[in-house]
Order: C-alpha cells, then structure tokens, then sequence
C-alpha cells in the first residue's frame, strides 16, 4: 500500500474486504506483484511493483500484467458484490509502467452479484487432471466471444501432442537455467517461519507437496537445494505427469507482446484478456503454462 501522505491510511470496511479479495488474484511464483496506490476513499491507481518483478522467466513483464488484470477483474467481481460500480482510467503504454490502472468506486444499487467464496477458494490444481473429451458446447463456452484470443486444442489432436512435447521440452531448459532457478530459490518458503513472514511466494502446501514429504523439505531444505540436479528432474517428472493428464490446452494469446489498448476496451491487452478469460474461467482449477 502506497500514498503521498505521511499519515496513516484509515480503509473503510469494504474497502479493505475489496482490497483484500483482489489479493487473492494468482501470479507467478506468487510474488503479488501488484500494489495499491491510495489517493483517497474510494480512489486508488494499481501498480506494478518492479521489486516483485521475475526477469529471469518473464522478462517483458507479460505475465506480470496479466496477474494484474486478474487482480483488477477480483477487485471489481468483490466491488460489484458489495454494491459499487467500478470506474477505470487506463494509465499504463506498456508493460513495464509503474502506475496501470486508476480505479475510482461509485455506489451503485444495479452492481450485479458474484460469489465471492469462488475467489476465496480458487487454488491452482497441479495433478490428477481427467483425461475425459471436453464437450463441444463447453468448449464453445469458454471461448465464446474471444475466438481471436482463445483457442482449445483438445487431446486427440497432433496439435495437442506437439504443445506437451514442447512443455516438456520447455521446462527443461528453464530448469537448467540457473538464473530461473535462483529466482524459483528465492520465492520458495520452506519453512513454516519464512511462510508466515512472507506471506508469498510458493509454499510446501501450494505446490502440493504433503505428508513426510512436506515435512523433510520445511525441516531440511533450503535454496541451496533447489539448484541441485535432483530437485530439477523432480520438477521436470512432475511436468511430464502433469500434461500427460489433461482434456486439452487452452491457449491465451494477444496481437503483439505489448500491453497496448485493445478495440474499443480502455484496458491493456492481456489485462483486456485475464479479465475476460477469468468471467469464463473462475469456476474452473487449472495449471498455467507459458512460453
């Protein structure tokens, strides 16, 4: 939380259930890399905190942005909730911009309803995916609307196979990277102590990680150990298994690498995208994969 005042900030009760329900947005190794600029009740600008930046695997800050957009599109379904209307004013040209979006909130007896116990129990599921056909119509469902931006490839395609070979191939090159695996090192909190001081990064519990497992590595791991040959194929096992059990790939794409406004939308591109995807998408538990 940030402010140009030296006083204490004093949120009223919604806001801070708003603010609070927006925290709950995913992103990458779960750094929370978003902050709230507050300039007054009800007024606040969304920014982009380049000390949670991750240059080693997302260098252009592509995925950084659209964390950001899934913080926005929580922040608004928890405002409409609670009755306000949410007003936007686009403020970032690219992705590397500290000040994203200004957000004013405007009570508002029309605000649609969402539950918001949806947002407080999204996880992100690592395994035991079906491997059943997805309908036509759901397929269709997710899509609807966004055809030029999202595409399923379902698991009896040549084009599916290729996706998880190169996944695979993907996540090999990256676990072998030191510098990812440095910056993996650094988000990962082993200990039940680190987990509490932080709260973020990638917990034992978050990765699925369970039982005497779980245990050895809060009790006896550290960062030196994520650079170890054996922590690193056990990653690269867990990515095989993981696209070995799926009913598609679901690909998110934009027109160009930039966060740009989009059409008519005064929104960043991949913002525009999280928060139209994430409508779709909020009752569904995946795994994101990006390249």
């Amino acid at each position: 939380m940030k402010t140009d005042s030296t006083g204490k900030i004093s949120f009223l009760e919604d806001e801070r259930e708003i603010l609070y329900l927006a925290s709950l947005a995913p992103s990458g190794h779960n750094t929370e890399h978003w902050f709230v600029k507050y300039v007054e009740h009800w007024h606040w600008i969304i920014g982009n905190d380049k000390s949670k930046w991750l240059p080693a695997i997302d260098p252009t800050q592509r995925e950084i942005i659209l964390s950001i957009g899934t913080f926005l599109q929580n922040l608004e379904y928890a405002a409409n909730n609670l009755g306000y209307d949410c007003q936007f004013n686009l403020l970032a040209t690219s992705n590397q911009d500290e000040n994203i979006m200004e957000v004013k909130l405007v009570k508002s007896g029309n605000a649609p309803k969402y539950d918001i116990e949806k947002i407080k129990q999204r996880r992100t599921v690592r395994s035991n995916y079906l491997s059943d056909m997805l309908k036509k119509e759901d397929a269709d469902y997710l899509m609807k609307e966004e055809t030029d931006f999202i595409h399923f490839i379902p698991n009896t395609t040549k084009e599916y196979n290729w996706i998880c070979e190169q996944t695979i191939e993907a996540n090999k090159v990256q676990f072998y990277r030191d510098d990812a695996q440095k910056e993996l090192a650094d988000w990962i909190r082993f200990s039940n102590k680190d987990a509490e001081q932080y709260r973020d990064g990638l917990t034992t519990a978050s990765m699925e990680i369970v039982g005497i497992s779980a245990w050895v590595l809060r009790n006896f791991y550290g960062k030196s150990n994520v650079m170890k040959k054996d922590f690193r194929e056990a990653n690269i096992d867990k990515v095989k298994k993981q696209v070995s059990q799926s009913a598609g790939w679901l690909l998110i794409t934009s027109k160009d690498k930039n966060a740009q406004p989009i059409h008519q939308h005064k929104c960043p591109c991949s913002i525009y995208i999280a928060d139209r995807l994430f409508k779709r998408l909020s009752p569904t538990r995946f795994t994101p994969k990006t390249f």
